[in-house]
């Protein structure tokens, strides 16, 4: 059973955060989760959990601002904390750091020379969506990487046909992509 624990570890691998549940006695399981799927301390990753609920915040004024030029926003978790904004192009940015109102100060690092921009990799995919499913009739899901800067399909197990599929999925798009299998129908 996924309590709300587990799926806050879950949602803890994206850029947004939101700690609703910080108040409640569990978060000592959230961050023994965390911290497994991170490779770090289960006192780091509970430092993480109890660091602001305005991280998401953050993020959306980071994609506002940049916007037409992110390639992805992901948190690093070590050494420390740090939010990573990939951006498209060569544009210098800095290293910046955002206090919050709450005192907590978020590391955010960017990294320029992204070949792609989010917004390009989703509309590759939305516009070759029903061709993907022709190709890959298991497709459970499909999403980007921000970390990786590439698509990322999902298709069942049985769908024995992964095996040359990436390459010619890779030239209807045009963009990179990965095709990674699961054993069970993805639910909604």
């Amino acid at each position: 059973m996924i309590n709300k624990y587990s799926l806050l570890a879950l949602l803890m691998t994206c850029t947004t955060i939101n700690m609703a549940y910080a108040q409640d006695p569990e978060p000592v399981e959230a961050a023994k989760a965390l911290a497994a799927m991170k490779n770090i301390s289960v006192n780091d990753a509970l430092n993480i959990i109890n660091k602001d609920e305005k991280i998401a915040d953050i993020v959306a004024m980071v994609r506002q601002n940049l916007k037409g030029k992110v390639s992805g926003v992901y948190a690093e978790y070590n050494p420390t904390f740090t939010l990573v904004v990939r951006i498209k192009g060569q544009e210098n940015l800095a290293t910046k750091a955002i206090k919050t109102f709450s005192g907590n100060v978020v590391p955010i690092r960017f990294e320029t020379g992204q070949e792609n921009t989010i917004d390009e990799l989703v509309s590759a995919y939305s516009n070759n969506a029903e061709l993907i499913k022709r190709i890959l009739p298991t497709v459970q899901s499909i999403g980007v990487n921000e970390e990786t800067g590439r698509i990322v399909i999902s298709v069942l197990e049985q769908d024995g046909r992964k095996t040359g599929m990436q390459e010619q999925i890779n030239k209807l798009i045009g963009y990179p992509v990965d095709i990674v299998t699961q054993g069970s129908p993805s639910v909604d």
